[in-house]
């Protein structure tokens, strides 16, 4: 199922988000270079939610909790 990012994804989005800057040299920040912090990622996505025209989108399976970081489906739009 793909929906919006909510704040309880904050743990499993930042851990995504490490992941993804340490395989991929197309990124802005170097790996290590963004907090990843659970406040700082709430913070990221807290400001994506007050945006009227930006959003995360994120797949997620209808049985479990959370992010499924298997399938790495993370969408920005902005």
């Amino acid at each position: 199922m793909i929906r919006n990012i909510a704040l309880n994804d904050a743990v499993e989005y930042g851990i995504l988000l490490k992941k993804l800057e340490e395989e991929t040299d197309f990124l802005l920040l170097e790996p290590n270079e963004r907090n990843t912090s659970k406040e700082q990622t709430e913070k990221m996505i807290e400001m994506f939610l007050k945006q009227e025209n930006s959003t995360i989108l994120v797949s997620s399976r209808k049985q479990r909790k959370g992010l499924n970081l298997r399938e790495r489906n993370v969408i920005h739009y902005s």
